[in-house]
């Protein structure tokens, strides 16, 4: 039987987010000066559920330390647009959630989600079709996915519709629906990961 994602098996999980929030306590402790506390949340949480959930080093607080508070954003990177099209996503969802219903008639004619999750969307399709492409080449030689050792990405993907290793990923599911459905999966779990990190990790 397929060891549970969320078990106590899963020491290495805990142990993610501890490597993840020392850097950022580490940041915080060496600070000479007052530092964007936003961004570092942004890269703490996002580093942590890249590595869980697409087992991705980001390694993005690496080089936060020469980040100066008083810094612009750098508008022109695919990485900072992309911390950026997150946090947008979460103001508006709060934004909604606090002005339900109403907020139905503020977006009748135009959709408040559209450009960050565009953003969002164009930053993660890469790493998905590299998730897809993987677990199609196992399913195609007939071998599955270690599950002892799979992310959540390769987990959802290997598994969509039922498929067993014995079906060709690529020529049962190359299809843009079902790539989108794990995508939006993944990213319901990207932005849960990032509430938990949040609260988690500074209790470690």
């Amino acid at each position: 039987m397929a060891r549970p994602f969320f078990s106590r098996e899963r020491v290495a999980d805990l142990l993610t987010i501890g490597k993840h929030a020392d850097m950022a306590v580490d940041i915080i402790s060496r600070s000479t000066e007052a530092i964007n506390i936003q961004d570092l949340f942004s890269r703490l949480t996002v580093d942590t559920t890249f590595e869980f959930i697409f087992g991705r080093q980001l390694q993005s607080l690496t080089g936060f330390a020469a980040v100066k508070s008083n810094a612009s954003i750098d508008r022109e990177g695919a990485f900072t647009d992309f911390l950026q099209a997150i946090d947008d996503v979460q103001v508006r969802l709060h934004q909604r959630f606090i002005t339900h219903p109403l907020w139905f008639a503020q977006e009748l004619f135009c959709d408040g989600m559209s450009r960050p999750m565009t953003t969002i969307h164009r930053y993660l399709d890469p790493i998905l079709d590299e998730v897809f492409t993987e677990c199609g080449s196992l399913s195609q030689k007939g071998v599955a996915v270690n599950l002892d050792e799979a992310t959540m990405a390769h987990y959802i993907a290997s598994n969509i519709n039922g498929l067993s290793s014995s079906i060709s990923l690529v020529a049962a599911s190359d299809t843009a629906t079902d790539r989108e459905a794990v995508r939006d999966e993944l990213i319901t779990m990207m932005f849960a990961g990032r509430d938990t990190v949040c609260r988690f990790a500074f209790t470690l």
